[in-house]
């Protein structure tokens, strides 16, 4: 079942039937008009320790992620989350959190899919970074603790990691 393969294009229609829930990455899915923001359950800065308290500003007011999610009653739910956190979390950490948060989403909301979107990968600058660095290789061992957490959950992931990496690949490959 996991990961997810690649499938067919979807319609605006399927879009509608979903929600977005995650950080600034999410809610540029909106910025970006690839989906309407009324499907966007997401704030900058958003991180998994937070996911489960704060509120946000969402179409249906001033809610928690949880409670956003049970007002729109979505088909669909996509999570990313991780990438606030990656630094200075540990990996028990952050899946203890976001296993907590699906396990709401399913008690409330049990006929939604719910989707993990792997996180996606950080630039050589990033890396390098003297201030906060993060390695794609601790990206890489989060990423595989969410794919082992959503086959033992019966929800789907989504690797989104590997396909921006062979796409910076062929960006990055000079043309003969």
């Amino acid at each position: 079942m996991n990961p997810v393969p690649e499938s067919d294009p979807v319609s605006e229609t399927y879009l509608g039937k979903c929600m977005f829930v995650g950080d600034s990455i999410t809610v540029g899915f909106a910025d970006y008009q690839f989906v309407s923001m009324k499907n966007i359950c997401a704030t900058v800065g958003m991180n998994i320790e937070k996911i489960n308290t704060d509120k946000m500003k969402t179409t249906y007011g001033e809610l928690t992620a949880l409670d956003t999610l049970k007002e729109a009653k979505p088909a669909n739910i996509y999570i990313m989350l991780g990438s606030n956190g990656i630094a200075w979390m540990t990996n028990e950490e952050m899946l203890s959190l976001y296993s907590d948060f699906v396990d709401n989403i399913k008690k409330a909301l049990p006929d939604s899919d719910v989707y993990i979107l792997s996180i996606p990968p950080v630039t050589a600058e990033r890396e390098a970074s003297k201030k906060d660095p993060i390695k794609n290789e601790a990206i890489d061992q989060y990423n595989s603790e969410l794919l082992k957490m959503a086959d033992s959950k019966g929800i789907y992931y989504v690797d989104i990691n590997t396909v921006l990496k062979l796409s910076l690949i062929h960006i990055s490959e000079p043309t003969r």
